[in-house]
């Protein structure tokens, strides 16, 4: 069975209207995992656009990513609560 992750980044989900407010992505599709200093996680995915000649100099988007922010000095164990939530059944 597929696992998906949510992010959004509205607190009042009423707000959740605009195209870059949520995103539903398969757990499958994650790239990789990025800690970013203290207080960050970064997740990399196949993009759901996957445009050719949409980024920066014309390349090829062919992943994204979110950002998690985390309270300082807790990268570690959200990380493994993420991943434990997809290794479970």
């Amino acid at each position: 069975m597929e696992k998906y992750l949510y992010f959004r980044t509205q607190a009042d989900e009423d707000n959740d209207d605009g195209i870059d407010d949520s995103i539903y992505i398969k757990t499958s599709s994650i790239t990789g995992v990025l800690t970013t200093g203290t207080t960050a996680i970064t997740i990399f995915f196949n993009s759901v656009r996957n445009e050719a000649g949409n980024g920066t100099d014309d390349e090829n988007v062919i992943s994204d990513s979110v950002i998690v922010n985390v309270t300082a000095g807790k990268t570690k164990q959200v990380l493994q609560a993420i991943v434990r939530a997809i290794n479970s059944t």
